[in-house]
């Protein structure tokens, strides 16, 4: 009995001891599993307060950012506007975003970052290859002095790397690199940009476009034509036969690539002829070191007619359907939109306020005015300089250049150039001084029908002869033709060099070149091969009152890592 008793007091105290060591282990446990708890609150932290870093980037890149897509400097990225938490830097003699320079924060971002792998390990040793944009101390959401340093390096061309690093509760710190895609979606930034709604084609004929080109195609259907192309025209990623007239006029000739794009929101494109295309196949001829095929091709509907997609080249295929999410809806820039200045009234209004009519004035020479509100650029139209302080029209019959300063309203249509005779000019020059010039014609016929363009529908502008700048295109001189319902472009073998806006239509019944950019509801470009380039750097020194002047750069993410 005793013996019993003296076993069951062991095996008692051997339950006590287990019980003991189970509750120590428990205890710590549960005490490293609340530490790794905490640690992990603050690791989530700190990748919040980091992301937030990223989104700051993003979010200027995509609404107050001017960077710099088209090689004049190749390496800014600067905001136009101030910004809480930013370092302040004078940019004033680098680029200028609508022709103002920006403000705050111009960052040289240096040479591009070297390509993989970088020079890591050791992080940060690569550390060199990027530019400090901002460290922000005023993110203290939590209470416990969250911080993050963001900064930027430049991998090629329009294709940057975030570095964005967090540090957050007990110095907790999480570094991560997003590389990111800017695209310039202004509605300048194209070679055509075409808008409106119901049937018949956006773009037709026989035209070769050497950039980017969107389509809103609103109100058209799956299987309704965006764009049909034809005989040997196309889409191309270079300036393919631009004629030697504009040689010393532009900046960046002959870039290797135009970054080209194509968007098409609604209806198809046709591909009607086996010489059309969309970028160029391995086979055709195009000089070394051209990038043969498009950046993108975006096309909801896709491509039909003869050849369907047959001859479309493009980095990411052929299925791609239109990328844009909602909050980048783009509308076309119509005279009946709203204000830009945020006033009541639309944008016929803003521009009425803003613009002078010499005209009405009674202070353009007879020659120059026909029919009572119209202006006559005519090889007879005699010299003439007038202004109002606000804007300046000035004609030298001698050299036939055209001073247009400011924007100058005429309030029934606008002719340049003469066809027969002493009224026929062969070349208008003009200059637009440091300002800027637009030529804006109110000739207007009935609200636009989507059936066609006959019947009451009334030609703003007509352009019979070359139109080149004295200087250099857009960044010296720059012209804007702004019609509020038709354009047309009317002999043959010229070149323009412009930016050129009709509410309703623009229709090129020749074999023009034109180095700018379209925008218009509808394109007529008929049968004889006119040619359109992108001037990818339109857009920041667009002419003054232009529809659709306003910067969206549209910001995809390519890769997110943690480092």
């Amino acid at each position: 009995m005793n013996t019993q008793r003296g076993f069951v007091l062991i095996a008692a105290l051997l339950v006590m001891v287990v019980l003991f060591i189970l509750g120590v282990v428990f205890m710590t446990l549960s005490s490293t599993e609340s530490q790794i708890a905490f640690n992990d609150k603050n690791a989530t932290r700190t990748l919040y307060v980091t992301e937030m870093a990223v989104e700051r980037a993003r979010r200027d890149l995509k609404y107050d950012a001017d960077f710099d897509l088209d090689g004049i400097t190749n390496q800014y990225f600067a905001s136009p506007t101030p910004v809480g938490g930013g370092m302040p830097i004078d940019c004033a003699a680098t680029i200028t975003w609508q022709g103002v320079p920006p403000q705050q924060r111009c960052y040289d971002l240096g040479g591009p970052i070297p390509a993989e792998p970088m020079v890591v390990p050791p992080y940060p040793a690569d550390d060199i290859y990027f530019q400090t944009v901002y460290t922000n101390v005023n993110v203290d959401a939590y209470g416990d002095g969250s911080t993050y340093t963001l900064k930027l390096g430049l991998l090629n061309s329009n294709k940057l790397t975030i570095r964005a690093a967090g540090t957050g509760p007990l110095q907790s710190r999480k570094t991560v690199d997003v590389r990111v895609e800017v695209r310039d979606l202004s509605v300048w930034n194209n070679a055509i940009f075409a808008g409106g709604g119901g049937a018949g084609a956006r773009i037709n004929g026989n035209v070769k476009i050497a950039g980017s080109v969107h389509i809103l195609g609103q109100g058209l259907g799956p299987t309704d034509t965006a764009a049909d192309f034809g005989g040997s025209a196309g889409i191309f990623n270079w300036y393919n036969g631009i004629d030697a007239v504009f040689t010393g006029k532009l900046p960046n000739i002959n870039p290797l690539t135009l970054d080209a794009e194509v968007r098409v929101k609604q209806g198809q494109i046709l591909m009607n002829s086996g010489a059309s295309r969309v970028g160029n196949a391995s086979g055709d001829a195009v000089p070394a070191g051209i990038k043969r095929r498009l950046d993108g091709v975006y096309n909801t509907n896709g491509f039909a007619g003869s050849f369907g997609d047959t001859y479309v080249h493009s980095d990411n295929g052929v299925f791609a359907k239109y990328d844009l999410p909602a909050d980048y809806n783009i509308p076309f820039p119509s005279l009946t939109g709203p204000r830009p200045d945020g006033l009541l009234g639309t944008y016929e209004n803003y521009l009425d306020a803003n613009s002078w009519d010499p005209v009405t004035a009674g202070v353009l020479p007879g020659s120059a005015v026909s029919g009572g509100s119209n202006l006559t650029i005519y090889g007879n139209t005699a010299s003439f300089d007038i202004t109002d302080g606000t804007g300046r029209l000035a004609w030298d019959s001698i050299s036939q250049t055209l001073t247009v300063q400011g924007i100058i309203r005429i309030p029934g249509a606008i002719t340049l150039g003469g066809t027969t005779g002493p009224t026929k000019i062969t070349t208008i020059m003009y200059t637009t001084g440091g300002v800027g010039g637009t030529l804006y014609a109110k000739q207007a016929g009935a609200d636009w029908s989507e059936s066609g363009t006959s019947g009451a529908h009334q030609v703003s502008i007509t352009v019979n002869s070359d139109l080149l700048p004295v200087g250099v295109f857009p960044t010296g001189d720059a012209l804007g033709l702004l019609a509020k319902d038709r354009l047309v472009m009317a002999r043959s073998q010229n070149q323009i060099a412009a930016a050129v806006f009709a509410e309703n239509q623009v229709q090129v019944t020749k074999q023009y070149q034109v180095v700018g950019a379209i925008v218009s509801r509808f394109f007529d470009m008929g049968t004889n091969t006119p040619r359109v380039y992108q001037m990818p750097n339109l857009a920041r020194y667009l002419p003054p009152g232009m529809p659709g002047g306003q910067i969206l750069n549209f910001v995809k993410i390519l890769s997110w890592r943690e480092i």
